[in-house]
């Protein structure tokens, strides 16, 4: 489902990707060849197959891949068709158009829909900025540019104004129309003294940008979220005891429904050796410093392990394994509260590959804070090795 849409202009298109493994290999002394493998295609044209980053360049280091592409309807979409293992990822994208430095782009649906201005004011002199970075002319009438920007805000909407704006009323100025759940941030200049009324609502949250400008070239962030059809009302600037402050800047970053990043979980590993074998056809093997549990028969033989988690919440599971079969083994996946209560059952299966471990992830569903029993138990084909199962 990850997939990135970037409305450009047709042409001869260079693409850097840039990919950096964030947690598999974390520490050292792991063989995690094979335990994140996807494809990447740019415009549907799958051009990167069986991208595994640890495999190049191992645990936090940088890997990246160039592309060159010919767009000739205007979109440039880069999305991940085939994933063979455990998630895909990506860090960066970087895109230039042929013959220039740099291009702009946009994305394929605006988060501003509309910007109305009183009509009293200048209104040419407002527009609605797409992609805001570091370098951008932050007012419509000076030569100032952003120079240092909080994180959350790269890549944002926002509205450039002019500089200066006299004869401000209590009045709404400026209108914003939101296309999608949001968070409106309000960058006002440190000179001002008190936030105007207007923002009642708005959170300070302590953030700063800055611009090059020689002389109060710094703002503080306030913020507040919005839901999709709002429409924010932009009201006077504050006062400041000196000097005319410069005008407030305007920024909407649309809501993410992504969640806390995965590399900022607790992660838990339960190596094989932490289980327990059930059962004469479970084998425990060692190869090239790698421990891992063999199935070798079809019977009721379990691999079985206790796992603890701190806090209710629903946790992914991974098994890495190998299944250098030709066919699928299917595995019956079982999970037991501390009162040896089901929690969960499951068919899982494990897909064939004669050369690299893999991982399969599943989930806990919905559970409390405690401690839980985890069991694999053979569904009617043998072959299949375990070295580990990782909580998160």
């Amino acid at each position: 489902k990850l997939r990135y849409e970037f409305m450009v202009d047709s042409g001869e298109y260079l693409v850097e990707l840039y990919f950096i493994e964030p947690w598999y290999g974390s520490g050292g002394g792991l063989d995690c060849t094979g335990w994140r493998k996807f494809d990447v295609a740019v415009n549907n044209d799958t051009l990167i197959k069986d991208l595994d980053i640890w495999k190049e360049s191992s645990h936090d280091q940088l890997l990246k891949k160039t592309i060159k592409v010919r767009v000739g309807e205007g979109k440039l979409e880069i999305s991940f068709p085939k994933v063979f293992s455990d998630q895909a990822i990506i860090s960066a994208i970087a895109i230039a158009l042929k013959g220039k430095k740099g291009v702009k782009i946009f994305p394929a649906n605006s988060f501003i829909q509309k910007l109305e201005v009183d009509s009293n004011l200048n209104t040419n002199a407002w527009s609605i900025q797409s992609w805001l970075d570091t370098g951008d002319k932050q007012y419509s009438d000076d030569s100032i540019t952003f120079a240092s920007l909080p994180p959350n805000l790269y890549g944002a909407e926002w509205i450039r104004s002019p500089k200066y704006i006299s004869g401000q009323t209590e009045k709404s100025i400026a209108a914003v129309s939101l296309g999608t759940k949001s968070d409106v941030f309000i960058a006002i200049d440190t000179s001002i003294n008190t936030v105007p009324l207007w923002m009642k609502g708005y959170t300070n949250t302590g953030l700063y940008l800055e611009n090059n400008d020689q002389t109060d070239n710094k703002y503080i962030l306030y913020g507040k979220r919005y839901n999709a059809g709002s429409v924010v009302n932009l009201g006077k600037n504050g006062n400041s005891s000196g000097n005319q402050p410069k005008m407030y800047s305007t920024f909407v970053v649309p809501v993410s429904e992504i969640g806390q990043a995965e590399d900022q979980r607790p992660l838990i590993l339960y190596p094989v050796e932490k289980a327990k074998l059930k059962g004469e056809g479970l084998i425990l093997m060692k190869d090239n410093e790698k421990v891992f549990a063999i199935f070798s028969t079809i019977a009721d033989d379990t691999l079985e392990w206790k796992i603890s988690v701190g806090i209710g919440d629903t946790y992914t599971l991974r098994f890495n394994y190998l299944n250098n079969t030709d066919s699928t083994i299917p595995m019956l996946f079982k999970m037991y509260d501390m009162n040896e209560h089901l929690v969960r059952s499951d068919k899982l299966e494990f897909l064939p590959d004669t050369s690299e471990w893999k991982t399969l992830r599943t989930q806990s569903g919905s559970i409390n804070a405690g401690t839980y029993t985890i069991m694999l138990t053979p569904a009617g084909i043998s072959g299949l090795s375990i070295e580990m199962l990782t909580v998160q």
